[in-house]
């Protein structure tokens, strides 16, 4: 719809403005017409206003040459001049064909019957100034009858030929009034008829176009507010979906938090059952079988291979308790619910620097104090983890261990000489290439996050391991923060 408007609005400026053009055009052919008519009339009517000069020059020089014969020749010669003058305008009046101005001009019909009446004079007053001339050129004696004759017809033609001359210039002076007066009124129709078409382009093009471009505005400031206000709404409800997406990866992650903390919660309970069981059921029996045995005399043996079995069996049942009680603790150690994290982590240094070559060193400024039961159980199993984690895969001399409270934060780090890897020093360190034991990394870096703390690890090769765990000093109970998170 707005295409066809704008070529009907198209079509129609161009129709105007075609129509104002060919009125300019038209009026300026007229302009330079009549300015050409103008200057052919100024023509003829100061060579027609001439040729009134030159007929009385004519009868003044006919009249010098009869009667002063001492000059005769000055005055022939100019007789001759002015007469072959005056016939070649008069010549070309009469014919309307100027030479001098390569242009012919068309004699109305009153010029033409002036021109009729102006014939005779002429003729006679031509041929009276030739026979003075021819005269003349024949030495003809002053006084004789045929100059004198030829002189009376000059004066006599002359002043009729100046009578109608007069006529003629006038009726040329009427005729180029005239025609200024058509320009004129053809000017005015020009410029009437120009105002009417700007009149009617203005009425019925442009205001039509003005209407037609103020209700496009009206349509396009009313489609601008509805876009904005579009927009808006899209803007608020992008903003919702954001916030609804991110509430639901929140509520995702809790629910994972929940799921996680529920597993590894229900591990520690598994661990808790077995470590019970094996303390209190197998612990148990092997304790009555080691003491059935030692009852048993060195006597009641008859030989001595008997004795020495004997004597074995004992050292397995030892063994063998000995080995559960590493297992149970392993699973759940005693002294972590009994003494607290501090004697835990002390028990598993003195555990483990039994088992292995390595070194292992331990370093507290908890001064026995007693956390919440959730982080003592985080904190020991991420220090398990990573002592197991360097003494299994890093082939390290010396492990370093440490724990301490510092602003408000029980920090706990793990050091160690080993072989190393590439890592990044990043919370959320990305442990699917690196060529660790990631398991158990992954789970140092879940129990620390669980307990709302920071992990950080720094390895290089050859250059050893570092991991730092940081976490609130009052964190929540597993129950609490299961149901918190």
């Amino acid at each position: 719809m707005t295409g066809s408007i704008a070529q009907r609005f198209t079509r129609q400026y161009s129709i105007a403005l075609a129509l104002v053009a060919g009125l300019t055009m038209a009026g300026q052919w007229l302009i330079q017409r009549q300015i050409q008519d103008q200057l052919n009339d100024s023509w003829l009517v100061n060579h027609a206003g001439r040729q009134r000069f030159q007929s009385q020059q004519i009868a003044k020089d006919a009249l010098l040459l009869v009667s002063q014969p001492a000059e005769r020749a000055f005055y022939v010669e100019d007789l001759r001049q002015v007469l072959g003058s005056w016939e070649h305008y008069h010549q070309e009046l009469k014919t309307g064909r100027l030479a001098e101005l390569h242009a012919t001009v068309e004699n109305s019909e009153t010029l033409e019957k002036l021109f009729v009446g102006l014939e005779p004079p002429f003729r006679s007053v031509s041929r009276s100034a030739h026979a003075l001339i021819r005269w003349s050129d024949q030495g003809g004696y002053p006084g004789a009858p045929e100059a004198r004759a030829a002189l009376q017809s000059i004066i006599t033609n002359e002043k009729v030929f100046l009578r109608q001359m007069d006529r003629i210039v006038a009726q040329y002076e009427a005729e180029a009034r005239s025609k200024v007066e058509r320009l004129r009124a053809i000017e005015q129709l020009l410029m009437a008829l120009t105002l009417i078409v700007l009149v009617l382009e203005a009425l019925f093009i442009f205001r039509p176009a003005v209407r037609a471009i103020e209700k496009t505005m009206s349509r396009l400031i009313a489609s601008e507010r509805r876009a904005v206000q579009i927009s808006l709404e899209l803007q608020d409800t992008s903003t919702s979906l954001r916030s609804t997406r991110a509430q639901l990866v929140e509520q995702q992650l809790n629910e994972q938090k929940i799921r996680l903390a529920s597993v590894m919660q229900g591990q520690d309970e598994e661990r808790r059952r077995i470590s019970r069981e094996l303390h209190d059921g197998i612990g148990q029996m092997l304790t009555g079988l080691k003491l059935g045995a030692e009852q048993l005399q060195p006597t009641a043996f008859r030989t001595p291979t008997a004795l020495r079995q004997f004597t074995d069996l004992k050292d397995l049942i030892l063994r063998t308790i000995q080995e559960v009680r590493n297992v149970s603790n392993e699973l759940m150690p005693t002294a972590l619910n009994d003494f607290g994290l501090e004697s835990a982590l002390r028990q598993l240094v003195d555990l483990q620097q039994k088992q292995t070559t390595t070194l292992i060193t331990f370093h507290s400024g908890l001064k026995n104090r007693r956390l919440d039961k959730a982080m003592e159980m985080g904190l020991y199993r991420i220090a398990q983890e990573a002592i197991h984690n360097a003494v299994k895969h890093a082939d390290a001399d010396h492990i370093d261990l440490e724990v301490y409270e510092k602003h408000g934060r029980i920090r706990l780090r793990v050091e160690d000489d080993g072989i190393g890897f590439v890592s990044r020093t990043d919370s959320a360190l990305d442990l699917r290439s690196t060529g660790t034991p990631s398991q158990g990394l992954r789970n140092m870096q879940e129990r620390t996050r669980l307990m709302k703390g920071t992990w950080q690890i720094e390895s290089e090769p050859g250059e050893g391991t570092v991991i730092e765990v940081s976490v609130p000093a009052l964190s929540l109970s597993a129950k609490q923060y299961a149901t918190h998170v």
